[in-house]
């Protein structure tokens, strides 16, 4: 049945549909995740953008282990004739989709923020149709789509709940990302120790870069909120100069040296952990010290 589907839509294929799906994968994509994060961290609420990144960044975390445990082929690796299309987007292992759970927790994550009705229909579209581009564009089994679903689901919904309980609770929260941040290290030494020791073909360049991330963030908000707490009140003019340079700092970052570092899983690692720590930082930092935050002194 799953083989149905997917030749389904290998036969309606058309250069409009391809335009169409292929703008629906992208609304699932790091860049414009990356965009819309900052946007709410410096400008809108410090703590509703951490929780919305926290959450997704979790939920991307999970799917990546799911993917390392089943590592499950993509249909096109499998079925002569599924052709696969925007290829650069599918890295790693096929099950659960990362495209669909990624959309889905972040689109209905907002749409629990928003609390807008028209905003929930909107969220729970572009969640289906993200799915849906997935299995059009040949890089995911049916499969793939619901258990991203099921899993963003289950993230936006309940992750999300409780990790804005847990920031207005130090003690807890600080439980929290102490246990985050150990355990996905334990897991990537683990990993680390099957591919290099064992010999087991493992790809772990998303797992490093999501893990990277995590820690540079987690790092960074904490160490903020103790020394400046900033706050995200300013003119209209220096929230949008603060977010282009910001902006265009993280991409630099995440982008930029991807062409100075050499080849490497570490420099990978480096290149997600400074891009973490620059924006929950390192530019909060840059923007008190340049007048375009203020800061409310220690965070208890």
């Amino acid at each position: 049945m799953q083989e149905d589907i997917l030749y389904f839509f290998q036969k309606i294929a058309h250069p409009g549909l391809d335009l169409f799906f292929n703008t629906m994968s992208f609304v699932a994509e790091q860049y414009l995740f990356i965009a819309i994060f900052s946007l709410i961290y410096w400008n809108v609420s410090k703590k509703e953008g951490f929780a919305l990144t926290f959450t997704f960044l979790l939920s991307s975390l999970a799917n990546e282990l799911l993917k390392l445990l089943f590592r499950t082929p993509r249909p096109y690796q499998v079925l002569e004739s599924i052709n696969g299309k925007r290829l650069s987007t599918a890295t790693g292992y096929a099950f659960p989709s990362g495209h669909t759970q990624g959309a889905t927790t972040f689109y209905i994550s907002l749409a629990a923020w928003f609390k807008k009705p028209w905003f929930w229909v909107l969220a729970f579209i572009i969640s289906f149709l993200v799915g849906i581009s997935r299995l059009y564009l040949g890089v995911h089994w049916p499969i793939d789509v619901l258990g991203g679903w099921f899993l963003g689901l289950l993230f936006a919904i309940w992750v999300y709940r409780h990790i804005l309980i847990a920031i207005e609770k130090p003690r807890v929260f600080n439980w929290m990302v102490g246990i985050v941040v150990v355990v996905s290290m334990l897991i990537l030494g683990y990993l680390l120790y099957l591919r290099n020791v064992k010999g087991i073909a493992i790809q772990l360049e998303n797992y490093l870069r999501i893990s990277a991330i995590i820690m540079g963030s987690l790092a960074g908000y904490l160490i903020e909120i103790k020394l400046f707490n900033y706050q995200t009140q300013s003119t209209k003019l220096h929230k949008w100069i603060r977010y282009l340079v910001g902006l265009i700092g993280s991409l630099g970052i995440i982008g930029g040296l991807k062409f100075v570092f050499p080849d490497g899983d570490w420099f990978v690692f480096v290149r997600y952990l400074l891009a973490g720590f620059w924006i929950s930082f390192l530019f909060p930092t840059l923007g008190i010290w340049l007048g375009w935050f203020t800061k409310t002194g220690q965070h208890n």
